[in-house]
C-alpha cells in the first residue's frame, strides 16, 4: 500500500514536470521557470531516494533527459539573475550598462531557445518509467529509507562541522544535501509512513543567505570573464571594472553573513 502511494505521487510529479516544461518553454518568465526548477529538484531528490533503496534502479538513464532540461532552465535563470544584478546599480557606469544590457538580452534569447529545444525534446512519459519506479518503490522499506536519511544526516553533519566548512564548495554541497533531505522528508512521511526527523540544526535563514552569496559569486565570475572576452570600448571597460568592483564588495558582504551565521547560529 505504501509503495502504491509513493508511485502515485511520483506519477503526479512527472505530469507536473511535463506541464511546467511546456509552459516555461513558451515564454520563459521567471515565475514559470522557478516552478519548473522546483519540480525538477524534487524529482531528482525522489529518484535518488529510489536509488538508495534499490541499487538496481537505473538512476543515470532515468534522470538523463531531466538533467539536460534542468541545466537549460538553470542557464536561462542565470542570465536573468545577471540582468537583475545589473539593474541594482543603474547609475554606476551608463556606457557599460547599456552595452552589457544588450549583451545579456542576446544571451537570454539564446538560453530561451535552448530551453525550448530541451523541453520539446522527448521527455519520458509515465508509461516509459513506471516499471522501474514501481519495482524500486517496493524496496522503500522502513529500513532502506531510514538508512538513506541517516546517510544524508551524516553528510550534513560532516559538511557543517568540518574544520574547512568555510570553503565555498563544501557549503554549496551542504545546501544541496539539505534541499534533498527537505524534498524527501515529506514524501517519506506522507506516502511511506516514515518520519525521519529533522536533520542537524542549521542557522536560521541559512539557505537564503548561502543562495544569495552563490548568486553573487556566479555573477562576479561571469562579469569578470565577459570583461576579458568581449570587445569593449575603453570607456565601457572602465565602467565594467567599476561595476565588477561593486559586485565583489557585495559578494564579500554576503560571504561574511554566511560565515557569521555558521559560527554564531544567528
Amino acid at each position: 500500500m505504501a509503495a502504491s502511494s509513493l508511485t502515485r505521487s511520483l506519477k503526479k510529479r512527472l505530469r507536473r514536470i511535463r506541464r511546467f516544461a511546456a509552459t516555461a518553454a513558451g515564454a520563459g518568465r521567471k515565475a514559470e521557470l522557478h516552478a519548473l526548477r522546483i519540480e525538477l529538484k524534487r524529482w531528482r531528490a525522489h529518484l535518488r531516494l529510489l536509488r538508495a533503496a534499490d541499487p538496481a534502479f537505473p538512476y543515470p538513464e532515468v534522470y538523463a533527459p531531466f538533467k539536460k532540461l534542468f541545466a537549460q532552465a538553470g542557464l536561462l535563470r542565470f542570465w536573468q539573475l545577471q540582468g537583475d544584478y545589473l539593474r541594482r546599480w543603474p547609475g554606476a557606469a551608463p556606457a557599460f550598462t547599456r552595452a552589457y544590457r544588450a549583451y545579456l538580452n542576446r544571451r537570454r534569447g539564446e538560453a530561451r531557445a535552448s530551453l525550448r529545444a530541451a523541453a520539446w525534446a522527448h521527455l519520458p512519459h509515465w508509461r516509459d518509467l513506471k516499471r522501474e519506479i514501481r519495482q524500486s518503490a517496493a524496496r522503500c522499506t522502513p529500513e532502506t529509507v531510514l538508512d538513506y536519511f541517516d546517510t544524508l544526516r551524516q553528510s550534513i553533519n560532516r559538511l557543517q562541522h568540518h574544520p574547512t566548512r568555510r570553503h565555498p564548495t563544501q557549503l554549496h554541497e551542504l545546501r544541496k544535501t539539505l534541499k534533498e533531505y527537505a524534498n524527501n522528508r515529506p514524501l517519506a512521511a506522507r506516502h511511506l509512513g516514515i518520519e525521519p526527523g529533522a536533520p542537524a540544526a542549521t542557522p536560521p535563514d541559512f539557505d537564503r543567505l548561502l543562495g544569495q552569496w552563490h548568486d553573487a559569486d556566479a555573477a562576479c565570475a561571469q562579469l569578470a570573464a565577459d570583461l576579458r572576452e568581449q570587445g569593449w570600448t575603453p570607456e565601457e571597460l572602465v565602467g565594467g571594472r567599476k561595476v565588477l568592483k561593486q559586485w565583489r564588495m557585495e559578494k564579500i558582504r554576503l560571504w561574511r553573513d554566511v560565515v557569521r551565521a555558521i559560527e554564531t547560529g544567528r
